[in-house]
């Protein structure tokens, strides 16, 4: 959530960990470069990290949305 209010994701749009840990994640914000739905139903978005674009990782959207997990930046 974003100040108590949901928003839609797109592509382009960046995010962070709302906590980050120091060596568990590499530095820099995550930027949205696919939305997809999954096999099971649920809606995904792949990132890409800002700083290293090699490093892909998949979130549930929900997830994203959930700002004891991620924060949207920029």
């Amino acid at each position: 959530m974003l100040l108590g209010r949901r928003f839609e994701i797109a592509q382009g749009m960046r995010f962070m960990p709302a906590a980050a840990t120091m060596g568990t994640q590499t530095v820099g914000s995550w930027e949205v470069v696919s939305l997809f739905q999954g096999t099971d139903g649920v809606p995904y978005a792949r990132l890409a990290n800002a700083a290293d674009t090699s490093r892909i990782k998949t979130v549930a959207r929900d997830e994203l949305l959930n700002g004891k997990l991620y924060r949207k930046v920029g």
